[in-house]
C-alpha cells in the first residue's frame, strides 16, 4: 500500500507540473521542468520496474537538496516570495513557510525510506515486463 500512495504522489506531481507548465505557456513563458519526469515514475514504480525506483530516489534526493538551500534562506529572509503554478503568491508568513517546508521534508523522507525499505527493494529486483501491472 505504502509504494502505491508514493507512486500515487509522483503521478499527482507530474500532472500538477503538466498543469504549470500549460499555465506558464499561456502566460507566454516555456519551463519544462524536471518534474514533468514524474508522469513516468508513478507507473513506473508500479510496475516495479527497478530504472523507474533509481530516478524517484534521484527525484527525492534533488527535493532535499532543494529544501535544504530553502530552509536557511527562510530563516534568513522571511517572508519569502514564491510562484504558485506560475503565479506570484503574496509573501508567506513566516511560521507557514516554515510549516510547509517541514511538511515537504517529511513527507519526502517517508517516500525514500519506503523506497528503500529491503521489502520494497526486492519487488523492484525482477519486476513484471514492462507495461504490467502487479495483481492486487
Amino acid at each position: 500500500m505504502a509504494l502505491r500512495i508514493v507512486a500515487g504522489l509522483f503521478l499527482l506531481a507530474g500532472l500538477l507540473t503538466v498543469v504549470d507548465i500549460i499555465l506558464k505557456l499561456i502566460r507566454g513563458h516555456l519551463d519544462l521542468n524536471l518534474m514533468l519526469l514524474c508522469l513516468w515514475i508513478g507507473p513506473g514504480l508500479l510496475r516495479h520496474d527497478p530504472t523507474w525506483r533509481k530516478w524517484a530516489l534521484a527525484i527525492l534526493w534533488f527535493i532535499f537538496f532543494i529544501l535544504a538551500l530553502l530552509f536557511p534562506l527562510a530563516l534568513l529572509r522571511p517572508p519569502l516570495d514564491f510562484q504558485f503554478f506560475g503565479f506570484p503568491a503574496t509573501p508567506a508568513p513566516f511560521v507557514a513557510t516554515l510549516i510547509f517546508l517541514l511538511a515537504m521534508f517529511l513527507l519526502t523522507l517517508w517516500q525514500y525510506r519506503v523506497l528503500i525499505r529491503p521489502d520494497i527493494k526486492r519487488l523492484f529486483k525482477n519486476g513484471p515486463a514492462p507495461g504490467v501491472l502487479p495483481r492486487t
